[in-house]
């Protein structure tokens, strides 16, 4: 059996943790409206973490694709997040 790419390992933590995603966006949200600059997705999630202790652990693989995800889902919030080119898909 062939190993799960990152991607995939993602679309999978998404799917059993879809609460991850909303915290993230509700928190890159409020970092909009106090007009702070771009941030890592590992940043605003540390904020979560810290208003949600109980939240899921992320791995730190998965971070660009939530960032890409969340600009896919919500237009509004593109720029928020530092990325950099995938080097793998």
């Amino acid at each position: 059996m062939a190993k799960k790419s990152i991607k995939e390992r993602f679309l999978a933590y998404l799917e059993e943790h879809p609460e991850v995603l909303d915290l993230i966006v509700e928190q890159t949200r409020n970092f909009k409206e106090r007009r702070k600059k771009p941030s890592s997705v590992r940043n605003i999630y540390l904020h979560v973490l810290s208003e949600n202790p109980a939240a899921p652990p992320l791995n730190d693989h998965y971070c660009a694709h939530f960032a890409r995800h969340i600009v896919q889902l919500h237009p509004e919030l593109d720029g928020m997040f530092k990325t950099r080119r995938l080097r793998t898909k």
